[in-house]
């Protein structure tokens, strides 16, 4: 724009400022990425060579020459608007999963769960008064939560037809034609009921120094548009997104889950006894008697 208008001083002072702008961006990338991958494979979710430090400069060394060699294959072999098409691809699904993890966690199960349960709790006509909340719980439960789980699962299995319905068929939809207008106005009002539904639960008594306002219906809204966005994408960069992610699930579920040290140190070992049991043994064991 300033090209155009003759004020080349202004061109190059944008220039410059772009140019430090992508190599502060540039160099932001660098540091965390390695840092995922060795805390990745401190854990055992990725080969644990990824992770190793060299003994000279303290760093992740083999994270951050397996994120270079990875980022540089990539730049070289795809071309800059694929690059950003992955990119937003990513960065609209990572929003996506932070907004549907603040839907699940404001309403998940409150530390003061009543003790005494209601035996009818799992019956199905209680469970259809709690959408509305007809039970009048005051804390959110463990059924609450699933409630609210199930819900948050058909709410983005809506939003990908939504999304899907107005990217394939805008241009009927704009026109005004039944039969495709009717269908999306249903799903729209599914879609509506089931934030109502969400809103009616109990949410979690947790106090936190900051929390997201207008819940559900911010992250809800937040959902829409990114999944939208996504839908708005062409077809070869979902191609190219489900390869990866295969890529990513089959080392995960083949090496990653297998090998995790979070995994194996929440487990229960053999040889850790219970106490009730331990009490027992001592109480009536032939060498107290």
């Amino acid at each position: 724009m300033f090209d155009r208008i003759g004020w080349n001083w202004a061109k190059w002072l944008v220039t410059i400022g772009a140019i430090c702008g992508l190599c502060a961006s540039l160099l932001g990338a660098m540091f965390p990425l390695p840092r995922i991958i060795y805390a990745m494979a401190s854990d055992g979710l990725i080969f644990e060579w990824m992770g190793k430090i060299s003994s000279r400069f303290h760093t992740p060394l083999m994270g951050t020459f397996s994120a270079g060699l990875l980022t540089g294959m990539l730049a070289a072999i795809f071309e800059l608007t694929q690059l950003v098409n992955m990119m937003s691809m990513g960065t609209l699904l990572a929003y996506s999963i932070v907004a549907i993890c603040v839907l699940i966690l404001r309403y998940e199960e409150s530390e003061a769960y009543e003790k005494n349960g209601d035996p009818n709790r799992n019956t199905f006509k209680f469970i259809m008064k709690q959408l509305i909340n007809g039970n009048k719980l005051n804390y959110s439960t463990k059924l609450t939560s699933e409630i609210v789980t199930c819900l948050v699962l058909c709410y983005v299995i809506l939003c990908i037809f939504i999304g899907m319905m107005v990217s394939l068929f805008a241009g009927e939809i704009t026109t005004g034609r039944i039969a495709f207008v009717i269908p999306l106005a249903i799903l729209v009002l599914v879609l509506i009921l089931i934030l109502i539904f969400i809103y009616l639960q109990p949410t979690s008594g947790k106090k936190l120094p900051f929390s997201v306002p207008l819940v559900p219906f911010l992250p809800a809204l937040s959902i829409l548009i990114n999944i939208y966005l996504m839908m708005m994408l062409d077809k070869m960069t979902w191609v190219r997104f489900l390869i990866w992610m295969a890529v990513g699930l089959g080392i995960y579920f083949c090496y990653g889950v297998w090998h995790s040290k979070t995994k194996r140190s929440t487990k229960p070992s053999e040889n850790d006894a219970n106490p009730e049991e331990e009490t027992w043994k001592n109480d009536y064991s032939p060498r107290n008697k």
